[in-house]
């Protein structure tokens, strides 16, 4: 495998020491930027492996960003899109949600740790060098078998189509965040059902899937308190 890049876009000079220190510590190559047009100048010749940036950039808005980047993405090697972890502070969910539609994979809101970045890091760096897509999928308590529509563990049981869709957004891979309006299950009303029906199916499991408050849904490795 060629070195990991790690594209980083954030304005406060603090924050990308942190992002550089903890990048580095994990063996990967650091990109930093602090603005959006620095940032796409420095995508071009990095080709980051991932892409870490705030959504309130002082140049242009996470949208923004994303979208140009999903443009450079079309424009130089077809559709493949580096995955991008999002970072904000509590207030700005209509920011985030309208950048997980366009295609970023997560987001991180401030504060957070060390050990909550490296995970957030780790999983869209494991989506970005994925195998080729398999029907079962096992995290953490639960293994489900998307080809075939049923529930392996913790119990098994069939699942509805509308449970399955819900389940391929949120397992592929394990930890996107996933808003309302992407999963294509009906109404955001109808989302909340199916998703209330689907946790009822995982039991005590039923906690790894977090909901995301004004964004949407998530599935944690373990289960947690909703």
């Amino acid at each position: 495998m060629s070195e990991v890049t790690i594209l980083a876009v954030e304005p406060d000079p603090t924050v990308l020491a942190y992002y550089r220190r903890a990048v580095v510590d994990s063996g990967y190559a650091f990109v930093p930027a602090r603005g959006g047009e620095e940032g796409l100048r420095k995508l071009r010749g990095a080709d980051p492996s991932a892409i870490v940036v705030r959504v309130n950039l002082p140049d242009m808005t996470g949208r923004e960003f994303v979208t140009r980047v999903r443009e450079e993405a079309e424009a130089v090697r077809g559709p493949g899109l580096a995955p991008i972890l999002l970072t904000a502070l509590r207030g700005q969910e209509a920011e985030v949600a309208a950048g997980l539609e366009l295609g970023a994979m997560n987001v991180l809101f401030f504060p957070f740790g060390e050990g909550e970045f490296a995970t957030r890091l780790g999983s869209l760096l494991r989506w970005a060098h994925r195998p080729a897509a398999e029907g079962v999928f096992t995290v953490g308590p639960v293994s489900v078998d998307l080809d075939r529509g049923e529930l392996l563990l913790p119990q098994a049981q069939p699942l509805t189509a509308s449970e399955m869709e819900i389940l391929r957004w949120l397992l592929s891979p394990p930890g996107r965040a996933v808003t309302r309006r992407q999963i294509p299950v009906g109404t955001e009303r109808a989302v909340d059902v199916h998703v209330a029906a689907l946790r009822s199916k995982l039991g005590p499991a039923g906690g790894c899937i977090e909901t995301l408050r004004g964004i949407g849904y998530r599935f944690r490795q373990s289960a947690a308190a909703l």
